[in-house]
């Protein structure tokens, strides 16, 4: 079977297909995907079952047919960013040992030490080994020395003892609290400031609240185009620049004011636990910004349906 049919049964599901296929070395050699990308068999199998199109049977399949150092790179490679969660499960559900060494380096030291709470949840609960020695020493080792974010060291204390907890568990409820009221004090204090102006997005980073508005986005896009001529003429790096978090106009609202009249009253019902509930504190944030949203801006002339950026998403 030549490569180009070998990609389109991976990415199809086609398992019977697979298997008539002669050889082992199919499974090890570099593919090249639908966007031009060389990747590994696997690699397409997980791609295929997290999008409905594969199964977990192509996925344990494939993973059998391939060379355990390749497997063991992709699972190393999947611990490095949350947003590889779905691809993970399926790789351990398909049978891959979630302790295995990849450069002297196991999938839990490289989410803890990138500071991934949720995949460190994950690997947790499929049995990783928090004091499993590496490079690196171990992650329980490193989960210790980030004191300024408990949830890496309490969640492998609570496996360790036979108990699971996640991310949600060390949310801190009071600081999400009053990060939200500051930020409704700093919006009503600020908004004189930009009566004539029409916000149509709010943003935060590293707890400052960010916003930008019509008027401040043309002005910025006028400097662009002429400190770079030629360049930000397509839609596509308009859009761009527009919802870049690191060049809105606003990004600094002021200190708290000492009395603001008409502060709104916030909905807290997103703090309530949800099932199986694995929210870390910036989602948890994310969510209150977003739920309490039309409250936080009514001081503000905004756009019909204004976006909120974070941490690279847009809504």
């Amino acid at each position: 079977m030549k490569k180009d049919a070998i990609v389109s049964a991976l990415l199809n599901g086609n398992l019977d297909s697979l298997q008539q296929v002669t050889g082992s070395a199919w499974a090890n050699e570099t593919l090249t995907d639908p966007q031009g990308y060389g990747v590994k068999a696997l690699e397409l199998a997980l791609r295929a079952e997290v999008s409905g199109a594969g199964s977990s049977q192509l996925t344990a399949y494939v993973l059998d047919e391939t060379d355990l150092e390749i497997s063991k790179e992709i699972l190393l490679g999947l611990a490095s960013e949350d947003k590889y969660l779905p691809k993970m499960g399926a790789l351990l559900k398909a049978g891959m040992p979630v302790d295995s060494l990849f450069k002297n380096q196991t999938a839990l030291q490289r989410a803890t030490g990138n500071g991934n709470q949720k995949m460190v949840h994950l690997l947790l609960s499929h049995g990783a080994d928090p004091h499993h020695p590496g490079e690196y020493g171990t992650a329980y080792e490193e989960a210790k020395s980030q004191h300024y974010q408990p949830a890496f060291q309490g969640m492998m204390d609570a496996f360790l003892t036979g108990e699971s907890k996640s991310p949600f568990d060390f949310i801190a409820v009071d600081k999400i609290r009053s990060t939200l009221q500051k930020w409704a004090l700093q919006i009503a204090a600020f908004a004189p400031q930009v009566a004539e102006e029409t916000i149509y997005v709010v943003g935060f980073e590293s707890g400052r609240l960010k916003l930008n508005s019509e008027d401040a986005f043309e002005k910025n896009l006028a400097r662009y185009r002429e400190m770079f001529p030629g360049k930000y003429q397509a839609e596509a790096d308009i859009e761009s620049l527009r919802y870049n978090i690191g060049d809105f106009s606003y990004h600094d609202l002021g200190s708290l004011p000492e009395e603001v009249s008409g502060a709104p009253s916030l909905d807290w019902a997103f703090l309530e636990r949800q099932e199986a509930d694995v929210r870390t504190e910036k989602e948890v944030l994310y969510q209150g910004l977003l739920s309490n949203l039309e409250a936080l801006l009514a001081p503000l002339q905004t756009t019909a349906q204004p976006r909120v950026i974070a941490s690279g998403h847009v809504y």
